[in-house]
């Protein structure tokens, strides 16, 4: 993969802050084959939980969003050391 920027042509992507209620998504997605190649993460409740639920709760800096394309959640979005 090379360094140049990839542009998203003009979509509909939308994002918004991750919730509790989006945890079964989140491990629906951690135990897909294609996920897990890269992302070796337990997709138990449990795990979810313990590794997402502080930044739901805003007690862990990093902001969690998920990522919609036409109203479709594709994706999660993590947010780390970003200053507003």
């Amino acid at each position: 993969m090379d360094n140049e920027a990839r542009l998203v042509p003009s979509s509909n992507l939308t994002f918004r802050p991750l919730a509790r209620e989006d945890f079964a998504l989140l491990a629906k997605w951690l135990s897909e084959a294609h996920v897990k190649q890269w992302w070796r993460h337990d997709p138990s409740s449990a795990a979810v939980e313990a590794d997402f639920g502080a930044s739901v709760d805003g007690t862990d800096p990093t902001e969690l969003l998920l990522v919609f394309e036409e109203g479709r959640p594709i994706g999660q979005l993590a947010l780390q050391g970003v200053r507003r």
